[in-house]
C-alpha cells in the first residue's frame, strides 16, 4: 500500500486555529494584544482572524473587549462526542447486522440535505457495497437518508425540502417533492425506508432511524447490497426486522424511550 503523502499546511486555516487552540488553552478571557503575543502575529492580522471567526461565532467578546470561544465551538464540541460517543455504541450492533445478512452495514447522518457516512462493517462477500467515511449522498435518493427525513419535526423537514434541488440518478428517483412527501408518510407508517436502485442502478438498501432520547432521529442504519442477493423478499422477510431491532437497540443505549420522548 503506498504510503499517503502528509498534508501542507494552509496557513490561513493554520493561523485560525492556532488563535483558537490558544484561546482554548488558556481558558480566560484574553485582550487583542495577549492573543496576538502568545500566537507570534501583529495585532492587525489577528484582528482581522477574530472579527472573521466573530462572525461565526466561534469567538466572542466581552464587555472589555476580550476575547472567549464562542457558543458554536461548544455546539462543535458536542456535537464531535455525541458522534464518537454513537459510533461506539452503534459499531457492535453494525457487525451483528453484517453478520446476520451477510451485506454490508452502514451507519449514517445527516447533514443539511445529504447523507454522510460515518462508520461500515464491509460484507464478506466478493462482490458488495462500499462507501467512504466521510463521503456524502443525496437524502432524497438514499434509505438511509430517506429514513432520517421522514422522522424529522415538520419544521425542520420542510427547511430541508426546500433547498433539495431534485436531480434523476436513474429511473427509480423520486423527484417530485408531493410524491416524495408521499414517500415519506409511507416511511414514518412503516418504521423503514428503502431504496431499490434510486440512486445506483442494481444497489438495493432498506434503512431504519436511530433516536436521541428526545426521539429525534439523529442518525441511520442501513444494510444495502446488489439487487441480485438484496432481493426485495430478502428485505422483507429478513433485513427490515433484524434492522428494526437494532435501531431499538441503539436507540435505547441512547436513553429513548418512545412512551416518554420529548414531542419535537
Amino acid at each position: 500500500m503506498t504510503k499517503r503523502k502528509p498534508a501542507k499546511p494552509i496557513q490561513t486555516l493554520d493561523r485560525s486555529l492556532a488563535i483558537l487552540e490558544t484561546l482554548a488553552q488558556v481558558g480566560k478571557p484574553m485582550s487583542l494584544s495577549e492573543v496576538a503575543e502568545k500566537v507570534g502575529l501583529d495585532r492587525s492580522t489577528v484582528y482581522r482572524f477574530l472579527g472573521a471567526m466573530e462572525l461565526r461565532n466561534l469567538v466572542q467578546q466581552d464587555e472589555n473587549n476580550r476575547y472567549t470561544l464562542g457558543l458554536k465551538m461548544v455546539e462543535l464540541g458536542y456535537a464531535a462526542l455525541e458522534e464518537m460517543d454513537l459510533r461506539q455504541i452503534a459499531r457492535p450492533v453494525l457487525q451483528q447486522l453484517m453478520e446476520s445478512c451477510n451485506e454490508t452495514a452502514n451507519l449514517s447522518v445527516l447533514v443539511g440535505t445529504e447523507v454522510m457516512y460515518i462508520d461500515q462493517v464491509e460484507s464478506s462477500n466478493m462482490i458488495k457495497m462500499f462507501a467512504r467515511i466521510g463521503s456524502r449522498a443525496p437524502a432524497y435518493a438514499t434509505g438511509a437518508g430517506k429514513a432520517l427525513l421522514a422522522f424529522l419535526p415538520p419544521d425542520e423537514l420542510e427547511e430541508i425540502l426546500g433547498k433539495i434541488k431534485f436531480r434523476q440518478y436513474t429511473c427509480r428517483t423520486i423527484t417530485g417533492p408531493e410524491l416524495f412527501r408521499s414517500s415519506l408518510s409511507q416511511i414514518r407508517l412503516q418504521g423503514y425506508a428503502l431504496d431499490f436502485g434510486e440512486l445506483e442502478e442494481g444497489v438495493h438498501c432498506a434503512a431504519v432511524p436511530i433516536f436521541d432520547w428526545r426521539g429525534y432521529p439523529v442518525a441511520a442504519l442501513s444494510i444495502s447490497g446488489p439487487n441480485s442477493r438484496m432481493t426485495e423478499e430478502f428485505i422483507n422477510e429478513r433485513v427490515t426486522k433484524v434492522l428494526v431491532e437494532a435501531a431499538r437497540e441503539v436507540s435505547a443505549k441512547l436513553g429513548y424511550n418512545r412512551e416518554s420522548a420529548m414531542g419535537l
